[in-house]
């Protein structure tokens, strides 16, 4: 909640301001209900996120349009985004680059390695 508040922190202060002045409590209420509704959306994301690293770690080397699909992320443009992330930070590798409508296979190298006890990628 405080990043939606600290976000929005000139309508808070101002429906904070409304019960004092005024005893505009539904002012407030659709303000704090609407900050739950987008931390709880916010929230989903995050969670359908990390679940989709289950399919990385279900498969090690995969192309990027099957972890789209097995992840459950809703759409590709999330699920490549994380990817992307991913790969930003080194946890992921590529093997191979995708080009045109080939997709990009990639790799979960430190999962592969500890499962095989020896460098692979």
């Amino acid at each position: 909640m405080s990043g939606y508040l600290e976000t929005n922190r000139g309508e808070y202060y101002e429906r904070l301001k409304g019960i004092s002045q005024a005893g505009d409590w539904s002012g407030w209420i659709e303000f704090f209900l609407k900050a739950i509704i987008a931390q709880a959306t916010d929230n989903a994301e995050k969670v359908r996120s990390i679940l989709a690293l289950d399919a990385i770690f279900d498969r090690p080397i995969f192309k990027t349009t099957d972890f789209a699909v097995r992840s459950g992320i809703p759409t590709k443009q999330t699920a490549m985004g994380l990817l992307r992330l991913l790969q930003k930070a080194g946890i992921l590798k590529v093997l191979f680059e995708g080009s045109g409508s080939r997709p990009a296979t990639l790799a979960f190298p430190e999962l592969i390695n500890i499962a095989e006890g020896r460098q692979v990628v």
